[in-house]
């Protein structure tokens, strides 16, 4: 009976391991039912649109409890599989890999991503397609598929904090798809190479990836972050809201004002009524007429007034595509400015990703303390660590083909966690990777007087006129932010 009960036990445990030995590794992509509703855990979700998009498309699928499981780290073979579907890529490569099974379901996912260049296997002869993708690796096959990792860009080094940890195999890479907008950073200014990317990660990644790729199609420079359009520089028939702007791929306009009221919109903006150098900020100063934000400086009883427009507690953006369409009326003695601020600028010395900084996008001077004329003088600065004894800047500056002074321009900046990129009519003329934000920070447009060491010159001696008929100051038709969604 003892030995009967043994066999019997025996054969149990044996028929266990053969049912076991046969289970198939399935991902996390199957059909869904009809009637089913696929995404449960995904409502609120920091990606819940493209997560939303994607399975609308099939690019992916939930599990059998209709969940998405975003948070959950990606397989190599589910990273490529989606790599695969997003891209459309269906031709296939003969591999010998000796860990891949020719009967399993990744095996012509494999072949795929083989044939479109982007992985190749390690030195032992293995794909490992169970092994889960960290960040620097998803970093490097996209770099490989989109191929950064030949280009010689015009980039700067990393400045991720924890760039110090992130190896010599994936520097270019990570520098490369960062450039590009296609992977950033998190909020304490890090990277993380070594952290394993999630499934809503690896969406939104692969997701820009394939707007970039789109975007580059065809171009032999492989580059069109900005293309150039056909600005027009009338002061009538103001196009609406970017119109006449391309974006870079992947990036939507999240906020704009076009001044199109009958009065300066206060749920958009408010006004700084503290003095400032010889002028005294009014909110008559700034109206709407018909070019759009009209701002005039002016002169009354021997007392100079302008205006001074902020977006601070109303509207302030982390990253983005910052553009203003303006047309500057230079005078003596005043300048006019379209910047960006951060309320925290100097909290933190030494820190400028923490405090944030101030991003001067463009300061127009008609003259100079000399009394030179530099109405084609574009600077674009970056100030940070406050204004006292800790205050560092760093100014780049180019020249435009004619004056600013009375024409239409649109002036622009892209933030992103590596850099500050300045352009001019869509034209990049200036790049800054020093001391970059990762703080909100809030529109500005702003006419001053009498700056420090006269360095836009002297007020003229019988002042600028009265309000009803200055032509100092600055007219702005539209002002936006466009961020990569």
């Amino acid at each position: 009976m003892f030995i009967s009960r043994r066999i019997k036990l025996l054969n149990l445990i044996l028929i266990s391991a053969i049912l076991l030995s046969t289970v198939i590794f399935i991902p996390a992509f199957r059909t869904k039912a009809a009637g089913e509703s696929t995404g449960s855990d995904i409502s609120g979700h920091w990606a819940e649109k493209q997560l939303k998009d994607w399975i609308s498309k099939g690019f992916i699928k939930g599990y059998d409890d209709h969940t998405v499981r975003p948070n959950n780290t990606v397989a190599r073979a589910e990273f490529i599989t989606m790599m695969n579907r997003a891209f459309g890529f269906t031709e296939i490569e003969n591999v010998n890999f000796s860990d891949l099974d020719s009967s399993g379901w990744e095996y012509d996912e494999v072949r795929k991503a083989v044939k479109a260049g982007y992985i190749n296997g390690y030195e032992d002869g293995t794909i490992r397609p169970g092994n889960k993708v960290n960040r620097q690796e998803a970093a490097v096959m996209i770099a490989k598929l989109l191929k950064l990792d030949t280009q010689q860009e015009p980039v700067t080094e990393n400045k991720f904090t924890d760039v110090q940890k992130i190896p010599e195999w994936s520097k270019h890479a990570i520098k490369m798809v960062a450039y590009k907008g296609i992977m950033g950073g998190y909020e304490d200014g890090t990277f993380l190479a070594d952290s394993y990317i999630t499934r809503a990660e690896t969406v939104v990644t692969i997701d820009r990836a394939l707007q970039t790729k789109t975007a580059v199609s065809g171009s032999s420079e492989q580059t069109t972050d900005l293309p150039t359009p056909s600005v027009p520089t009338s002061t009538t028939n103001i196009p609406n809201v970017a119109t006449d702007y391309p974006l870079p791929a992947g990036y939507k306009i999240v906020w704009a004002d076009n001044f199109s009221g009958s009065e300066v919109n206060t749920d958009n903006w408010k006004f700084n009524l503290n003095p400032r150098d010889k002028a005294i900020f009014t909110a008559d100063s700034a109206f709407i007429g018909s070019d759009g934000l009209s701002i005039r400086s002016w002169s009354d009883n021997e007392k100079n007034y302008t205006a001074y427009l902020d977006t601070k507690g109303k509207h302030e953006f982390t990253y983005g595509l910052f553009n203003a369409k303006i047309r500057f009326l230079g005078g003596t003695g005043t300048h006019s400015a379209f910047w960006l601020q951060s309320a925290t600028n100097g909290k933190y010395i030494g820190d400028p990703g923490k405090s944030g900084t101030e991003i001067d996008v463009v300061e127009f001077r008609k003259v100079n303390k000399s009394g030179k004329n530099i109405s084609n003088f574009l600077p674009s600065t970056i100030h940070w660590d406050g204004y006292g004894a800790n205050h560092k800047n760093v100014s780049k500056n180019t020249t435009t083909p004619k004056s600013m002074d009375g024409t239409w321009h649109n002036y622009s900046v892209l933030w992103t966690p590596t850099s500050y990129k300045f352009f001019f009519d869509n034209q990049q003329y200036a790049e800054i990777d020093d001391a970059v934000s990762q703080s909100p920070e809030y529109f500005i447009l702003s006419c001053e007087i009498g700056a420090a060491n006269n360095w836009a010159g002297l007020p003229p001696a019988g002042g600028y006129g009265p309000l009803a008929t200055s032509n100092v100051g600055m007219d702005v038709a539209e002002v936006w932010v466009a961020q990569n969604q």
